[in-house]
């Protein structure tokens, strides 16, 4: 019982990380188009100065990748936050217990993400 349980909340975990790491990948993927779309306006209603291209050049190493936010922010983020219960679980023999703790880690993660979005909106 303890394997399944096991087994079924690391495809969980997996699930969510695909998941979360493809939105991730579409947001910032639209942003950057987005931002290249503007900056090609920008270069034919600007004309092609020396001091635009230069400005350009500096805009374009600042653009995010949207892989490596991906599988940096959104994949790690969400595996270490949905290993504390996967952790709290496995090494758990007491059934209440382990109940207490999965409760306890759950409780935790969904506080620290309503703290990261409230701080982040400001």
């Amino acid at each position: 019982m303890l394997l399944s349980m096991i087994l079924t909340r690391f495809s969980g975990l997996l699930a969510g990380n695909c998941t979360m790491g493809t939105g991730e990948f579409v947001s910032v993927y639209s942003r950057l188009d987005i931002k290249l779309a503007q900056m090609k306006r920008d270069k034919t209603t600007r004309g092609q100065n020396q001091e635009h291209q230069q400005d350009e050049e500096g805009n374009k190493e600042q653009l995010p990748n949207p892989f490596q936010v991906a599988t940096t922010t959104s994949s790690i983020a969400f595996s270490l936050g949905a290993i504390v219960p996967i952790l709290a679980a496995t090494f758990t023999a007491n059934h209440k217990v382990r109940l207490a703790m999965i409760a306890g880690a759950w409780h935790w993660w969904y506080l620290e993400e309503f703290v990261l979005s409230w701080v982040s909106s400001w």
